[in-house]
């Protein structure tokens, strides 16, 4: 009988990493398409995988298990995985966008959602895809979630995601300032970001700033 129960226990490990392997090669596979969707733009070359680390950070610090660390890591590689279904048009647009541009961009999360639908083995990385900007307030999109009732994948995801595109260079505005992005990640606690990772983002920004960015102004 303890033969058996080793024996299922192989086989059940056996399988698990099996399962995660798998599901390595999708989220490489994908991410082949969002950095070829990257690499087209020097404004957002290198974005996915900043989000990523960023995210992985602010989860350590909110003490998250080994294997939930790598679902957000996941989840935030692919974040963007939907602007595969904008147009070039729009997605490389050098000024503001129409109301009605901004509404076609905003349907990139639920575009995002339903590529990572086709595989089940994803489907864990959803919330991250599909809630990254919703706001704890309330005023996001695509669902209007608000506070506990957006998954903390996203709301991780969301304040990295935030974070990279204020400290880098975008078609229509330059890079803000590291003071300048702290005070409105500081501004936006209890409104766009959750208090409780604003709070961890504080602790660990130095460190990932360091190691992430040159100094401002440099070229």
């Amino acid at each position: 009988m303890r033969k058996k129960a080793v024996s299922g226990k192989k086989r059940s490990g056996t399988l698990l990493r099996e399962i995660g392997h798998k599901k390595e090669v999708l989220v490489e596979m994908m991410m082949i398409l969002v950095r070829a969707l990257e690499e087209r733009d020097e404004y957002t070359k290198g974005h996915s995988e900043r989000v990523a680390s960023l995210s992985v950070v602010l989860a350590k610090g909110l003490g998250f298990s080994p294997a939930k660390i790598e679902t957000i890591r996941r989840g935030a590689l692919l974040h963007d995985i939907g602007k595969i279904g904008i147009s070039d048009e729009l997605l490389y647009k050098p000024g503001n966008f129409t109301p009605e541009e901004r509404a076609r961009m905003n349907q990139h999360p639920e575009k995002g959602h339903f590529i990572v639908l086709n595989s089940h083995l994803l489907w864990d990385l959803i919330p991250a895809v599909r809630n990254h900007h919703e706001n704890y307030d309330g005023s996001g999109y695509p669902d209007g979630l608000k506070e506990g009732n957006i998954p903390l994948p996203a709301r991780i995801v969301s304040l990295a995601d935030y974070f990279d595109a204020l400290a880098t260079a975008r078609p229509y505005k330059p890079a803000m300032t590291k003071e300048s992005v702290l005070e409105y990640v500081r501004s936006m606690s209890g409104k766009k970001f959750d208090p409780s990772i604003v709070k961890v983002f504080f602790k660990i920004i130095d460190g990932f700033y360091e190691k992430n960015f040159k100094p401002f102004g440099e070229s």
